[in-house]
């Protein structure tokens, strides 16, 4: 069952990688479109009294943002991912473990991974481990509990297996 788990994670990894990729795509023809629409403005008229030419540099702008931060996700994947890959067991949970917890009065089970915080995805089940229950589960064994402040009041966690 772990290494199932953990099979699934890998992939969850790789297909978040390569939305990444494509959404970088996406964003470069966008780019090399907006250049084109820039020169052609620029050539047009004066650039300072050209509206549209205001906005074409503004949406450049925005658009080489998000670019940058895409750029910085699919190169912090790449370094968790090889970091994986040399990932050895350990007797305590870490950065890039999958945890198998043991939550509240209803004894609901959970399992994520706990990832670097620029990776977290809470529906793909990769937490912070800068978030509340990512710090607190640093650390801890199989067998160990924490609590957790939430809004709806403090929630046990029992680690149930780790790997």
């Amino acid at each position: 069952m772990n290494k199932e788990l953990s099979k699934k994670f890998e992939d969850t990894l790789v297909a978040q990688g390569a939305d990444w990729i494509v959404t970088l795509e996406q964003l470069d023809a966008k780019l090399k479109i907006i250049d084109e629409e820039l020169d052609s403005a620029e050539m047009q008229t004066d650039r300072s009294e050209n509206a549209s030419y205001q906005l074409l540099r503004d949406s450049k702008d925005t658009n080489n943002n998000l670019r940058n931060v895409v750029l910085q996700k699919v190169v912090a994947l790449e370094n968790y991912i090889a970091a994986a890959k040399e990932y050895k067991p350990q007797k305590h949970i870490t950065v890039g473990t999958t945890v198998e917890v043991v939550a509240g009065k209803e004894n609901k089970t959970f399992v994520f991974k706990l990832v670097p915080t620029e990776l977290c995805s809470a529906k793909k089940g990769l937490v912070s481990v800068e978030s509340r229950v990512g710090t607190k589960l640093l650390g801890m064994r199989v067998g160990e509990s924490m609590q957790v402040e939430t809004v709806k009041g403090p929630i046990e966690y029992k680690v149930k297996d780790f790997y």
